[in-house]
């Protein structure tokens, strides 16, 4: 059997989405999709503009054969711990599978360095990293500062280097597909609404848009 998996909040399922999980119905043909999905709080601590019910509909409404629920102590964690708690829930499968992402960089390549070396710091980066924190940098900004001087660690690609990090453990493959618009944009753009500007417009009141 050919499971292919996908995390993700759908806070709301947008295009950009459902590009995804139609590339990975197209490239892989699986038997099933699987997405892991945040329940009701998202990681930013916010409550969902949609309950998991409505949120996992719009799932498989869009492709998905079955939505499984991220417990809410990694759902609301950060990224490393987010990306540890879905590998860990995708592993009561018992079977292989590929896990898909979106990213701003595209290369899985270069994520997959990029982990590695986040994930073998020396003592002295450790140190830098320390003393970072200590001077109130977050921990994604203290490795930023000492790690990624291309400035590689976005969002997406955060999320990348610790879903790569952690399916090591369970030997799942992985394929990430680039985005195509700016992951912070709070407004429409090309083809592809980013959930910012989604929820901005919805903040503001502005339906049609």
């Amino acid at each position: 059997m050919k499971i292919v998996a996908v995390i993700a909040e759908y806070n709301p399922l947008h295009t950009g989405h459902i590009r995804l999980l139609n590339e990975v119905k197209n490239k892989f043909n699986p038997d099933v999709l699987a997405v892991v999905m945040s329940g009701n709080v998202t990681e930013r601590g916010d409550i969902a503009i949609k309950n998991k019910n409505v949120r996992s509909k719009w799932a498989i409404d869009a492709g998905a054969d079955i939505v499984i629920e991220l417990p809410v102590f990694y759902a609301v964690n950060c990224a490393e711990k987010f990306a540890e708690g879905a590998m860990k829930t995708l592993s009561l499968f018992n079977a292989p599978l590929t896990v898909a992402f979106g990213s701003e960089c595209g290369d899985i390549e270069v994520l997959t360095e990029l982990s590695n070396k986040l994930h073998g710091e020396t003592e002295a980066q450790k140190e830098l990293i320390k003393q970072n924190l200590k001077e109130g940098s977050s921990l994604i900004k203290a490795r930023a500062v000492t790690f990624d001087k291309e400035g590689i660690l976005t969002p997406n690609n955060t999320l990348a280097v610790e879903y790569i990090h952690s399916a090591k453990k369970y030997g799942f493959n992985l394929y990430t597909l680039k985005r195509e618009n700016n992951y912070s944009s709070t407004e429409n753009a090309f083809d592809y609404i980013c959930a910012t500007a989604f929820r901005n417009y919805l903040k503001n009141g502005k339906i049609n848009e």
